[in-house]
């Protein structure tokens, strides 16, 4: 079965007159002389996709950083650092029972009258 998709092509006067003297010679329509022209034009190659490479699983310990190199395919490799400087790395977490809050509620709606 074949699937036909409608499209318009803007074509310069003289090169619409090129392609009607082409299609009439060979007794086509001038749109199938178009499709032909295109489908005849060298299609761009894309570029290979890499292999994947396998990464190791590696356990990080809190505070060490990770670099990994990517691209439009995934993550192609990927380099422990280190440890984050100590006064990049913020206060440490206290352990509670209570739940974090999600979001705060406003006091009383007065101070959002504005």
């Amino acid at each position: 079965m074949r699937a036909w998709a409608q499209i318009k092509i803007r074509v310069p006067v003289e090169l619409h007159a090129e392609l009607k003297v082409a299609a009439r010679a060979e007794g086509r329509s001038v749109n199938a002389e178009i499709v032909r022209r295109v489908q005849a034009k060298p299609q761009p190659q894309l570029p290979a996709t890499p292999a994947p490479v396998p990464l190791q699983p590696v356990l990080l310990q809190p505070g060490q950083r990770v670099a990994l190199q990517v691209d439009g395919h995934g993550v192609l490799a990927a380099t422990v650092l280190g440890q984050t400087p100590a006064d990049l790395r913020g206060p440490p977490r206290r352990e509670t029972d209570e739940p974090r809050a999600k979001f705060c509620e406003p006091e009383s709606q007065e101070n959002w009258a504005g």
